[in-house]
């Protein structure tokens, strides 16, 4: 009984006297200190690209805000934690950030802050490809006609205008915003919002069908010397410069432009493998820096303990005892979460060299054989003719390059958890034809014939249209893969039961029962293609995981030399 209270007696004096001196040393700073020195380490950490870091710190300073009840502080911080949020592609929790405050922001007065907040909330609902939400967002936004109103703000908001008139086909008004705001921001010398706007003006010409405009425009974004923005904008720019040309039969430059979408290509997957194995090393390293200092705090805990002990040894010598089990119970429990994150460092590791193999065998081997066949003919050995015949076959190889590119996008993002289905009603027929137009080039290459039946018009289907329709493509690739010269690939819908059938038939190569049975119940052995083409399997296991999110099943039946069928059943 005795000895119980004067351990409780112990660590209320160890307790009270730790909290003394904590408050004597935080009065040597003052509230507006603390809420500057966030702000800077805030910004430092988004300048940098280090977005976990600027999340942490953009958190601390909404809590202070918080505490203290302001309002107008609140909005801006939750607004910057929703675009660090939307760089990190969780559009889906972006959102709720938003909406969070969303009531402050209606009963504020007009303000550049709350004209910032509908920007934002433009640009995401832009992304979830809500259009209406957009336009309004845009209009509240543009309702503040403060002098404080930067430039960019206000083309900002023009360039989301011209993308959503762009998207619904309103060809007009886009080439008419995008071009207004290309001179008010060249005006000003606003680089990022130049660049912006010439992007999505190239883009609308293209999908208008006007290529001679669509190239002016990519030829006047290439002047300004954007090149090193954005790698994944810059591909898709050249590579609808290429595909320009080709309409324009001008195929030299063509070729040239298709190279240079392919190396900026190689260089952003670069960039996104060594993005991704600095998060875990970053990731790794703070939990290890915590654990170090837990184990510091703990010896100066220890130290303190044992001066107190020395004082009445005889009476406190159970304590001590107590004290150093725990302590040992402590080390233990640090052990064991170091050699966690040894594993996970490991596994990082893999994922990375995973990554960095597929690059290398599935992206640069048709990007070989594109600089090879440009060399012939600089050199002279092909003439034009011949690079006309040639050009379906290394469109196919493009086309295929863009879809183990998507398929590693979306394996990063399945890795990181940011993947969430988004169920809405479907025109299947619609999602079926813009499916089958995407693999044509690749049917032409190998002279396939493809049928396609069963699909009414007015089908409907409540799913997530993107998934599905990634699943839908990496499964016609496969076919178009695996199949013989000459031969077909047939798309087909039935009703069954309560469930909606989507079969895709090929009569090529087939598959042995072994390896059937592998794959329909895990990864299977690597096989070539008729072209000696080699499957990685990252395809069918990332469609395998989209069918799930989605409620649906994949089923493979096949026979060694006949062919492969793959159904997709989607429930009512």
């Amino acid at each position: 009984m005795t000895d119980n209270f004067f351990f409780k007696s112990l660590l209320t004096f160890v307790f009270l006297s730790g909290w003394f001196f904590s408050a004597l040393r935080a009065q040597s700073f003052s509230a507006n200190s603390f809420e500057d020195s966030l702000k800077v380490l805030a910004n430092e950490h988004f300048d940098k690209g280090e977005m976990d870091s600027a999340l942490i710190f953009t958190d601390l300073l909404f809590q202070f805000y918080l505490k203290n009840s302001n309002s107008l502080e609140m909005v801006r911080t939750k607004t910057n934690r929703a675009e660090i949020l939307r760089s990190l592609v969780s559009l889906d929790l972006a959102f709720e950030d938003l909406m969070a405050i969303q009531d402050l922001v209606e009963v504020m007065e007009p303000s550049l802050i709350q004209s910032f907040y509908y920007n934002r909330l433009a640009a995401i609902e832009f992304e979830r490809k809500n259009y209406q939400a957009t336009l309004n967002a845009v209009k509240k936004s543009q309702d503040y006609k403060g002098s404080d109103a930067p430039d960019w703000l206000k083309y900002s908001n023009l360039n989301l205008l011209g993308a959503v008139y762009r998207d619904q086909e309103i060809w007009e008004k886009s080439v008419q915003v995008l071009n207004e705001t290309y001179q008010l921001s060249q005006s000003l010398d606003d680089k990022a919002e130049m660049y912006l706007a010439l992007k999505n003006l190239g883009m609308t010409y293209y999908r208008m069908g006007n290529f001679r405009s669509a190239v002016e425009t990519f030829k006047l974004y290439r002047s300004n010397k954007f090149i090193s923005v954005d790698r994944q904008n810059i591909s898709e720019n050249f590579r609808l410069l290429a595909r320009s040309y080709q309409q324009l039969e001008m195929l030299d430059s063509a070729y040239v432009f298709l190279d240079s979408s392919h190396q900026h290509t190689l260089l952003g997957m670069q960039d996104i493998v060594d993005k991704r194995t600095d998060d875990y090393r970053i990731s790794n390293e703070l939990v290890k820096q915590k654990l170090e200092n837990s184990i510091l705090i703990a010896e100066g805990e220890k130290s303190q303990l044992r001066i107190i002990m020395l004082l009445a040894v005889l009476i406190f010598i159970v304590i001590i005892a107590a004290v150093l089990f725990r302590q040992k119970q402590d080390y233990r429990k640090l052990n064991t979460k170091q050699q966690e994150l040894n594993k996970e460092l490991e596994a990082s590791l893999l994922f990375k060299n995973k990554l960095i193999a597929i690059v290398a065998h599935d992206i640069r081997n048709p990007m070989t054989s594109l600089t090879g066949v440009i060399h012939l003919y600089n050199e002279g050995f092909i003439d034009k003719g011949d690079l006309k015949d040639m050009m379906a076959k290394l469109e196919a190889s493009a086309v295929s390059v863009n879809f183990l590119i998507e398929n590693l996008l979306n394996w990063v993002l399945n890795q990181k958890e940011t993947l969430k289905s988004i169920m809405t009603p479907i025109k299947l027929s619609q999602l079926i034809e813009k499916s089958t137009k995407e693999v044509e080039s690749q049917l032409r290459s190998r002279n396939l014939s493809l049928q396609v039946y069963g699909f009414e018009s007015d089908l409907t289907l409540n799913t997530d249209e993107s998934m599905l329709a990634l699943v839908i493509r990496n499964v016609l690739s496969n076919a178009i893969k695996f199949s013989k010269e000459n031969s077909a690939v047939i798309v087909s819908y039935k009703q069954e039961s309560s469930q909606h059938l989507i079969m895709i038939k090929d009569f090529g190569i087939g598959m042995t029962k072994d390896n059937l049975t592998k794959l329909n119940t895990g990864p299977g052995d690597i096989q070539y293609g008729t072209n000696n083409e080699k499957g990685t399997g990252l395809g069918l296991a990332l469609s395998k995981e989209f069918l799930i999110a989605i409620g649906a099943t994949l089923k493979i039946n096949s026979e060694k030399g006949k062919g492969t069928e793959v159904c997709i059943s989607i429930p009512f």
